[in-house]
């Protein structure tokens, strides 16, 4: 999947409460870090992510763009509080 230019390999992982009676899902993401430095071992690193939802239905392009959304929401709330 590819958010804002940036490749992204994502999973989704489903969760029930203990006594079952509720249902979520966490959609999970990960980044290759910039790998243009010499390592000593030739593995890859990644930044991972995740969203917890109780969205079931939505696609995960669609939780991650919506959750995405929110945070530059957020970000620009707290500026106007300075």
């Amino acid at each position: 999947v590819e958010i804002n230019y940036e490749k992204k390999e994502v999973a989704t992982l489903f969760f029930s409460s203990f006594n079952g009676s509720k249902e979520y899902r966490f959609v999970v993401s990960r980044t290759v870090l910039n790998s243009d430095k010499q390592e000593l071992f030739d593995e890859e690193k990644y930044s991972y992510s995740s969203i917890m939802t109780n969205d079931l239905i939505s696609s995960d392009l669609d939780i991650i763009t919506f959750y995405n959304q929110r945070g530059d929401v957020s970000e620009n709330y707290y500026h106007l509080w300075i």
